[in-house]
């Protein structure tokens, strides 16, 4: 009874490592495109099957493919929305979206895209020119190039990295 006991123990811890393992990823922060929430060097830990159940959100932080390169970068626009930067501003269906958490107010660019089915708009949180390579210069992220949801920073300080407030006008 005491091995049966033992190898079940062991199977679960193997299957343990292997979930977490195949779920998670630990990914350095490079540049400065996502100050003041996470700056250069900083250590964050991904969930990798956060969208299995669920759909990407506006307000995420998520790990994008892009240009044979990974990003840190912010849901912005969400399929079958039309996004448009202008004189500053981010609309999202002719609704300003006010953002709590970027650098600068004032979001450089001059575009208007519409997003098709699994398309997704993903900006940085510093928006002052020439500080971010996002959907203003890559264009549109499809689902499959989201490779995360970044859950929590780790590395200088641990800090769980929920929801962060926007709002959209009228």
């Amino acid at each position: 009874m005491k091995k049966i006991l033992t190898c079940v123990f062991l199977i679960l811890v193997i299957l343990g490592f292997l979930i977490l393992v195949i779920s998670f990823k630990m990914f350095t922060v490079s540049g400065g495109s996502m100050e003041p929430t996470l700056k250069d060097g900083e250590k964050i830990l991904t969930n990798k099957l956060a969208y299995l159940f669920s759909k990407p959100q506006r307000g995420d932080l998520v790990l994008v493919n892009a240009e044979e390169k990974t990003w840190v970068k912010r849901i912005v626009g969400l399929p079958g929305e039309q996004i448009e930067i202008k004189d500053g501003s981010i609309k999202i269906n002719d609704k300003v979206l006010y953002e709590s958490y970027i650098k600068e107010i004032h979001t450089y660019g001059d575009q208007r895209v519409f997003l098709d089915k699994g398309q997704f708009y993903v900006l940085g949180d510093n928006r002052e020119p020439n500080q971010s390579t996002d959907s203003r210069i890559l264009g549109p992220v499809s689902s499959k190039n989201i490779l995360g949801k970044v859950i929590a920073l780790i590395s200088p300080n641990f800090k769980l990295l929920g929801k962060q407030n926007y709002q959209l006008g009228y």
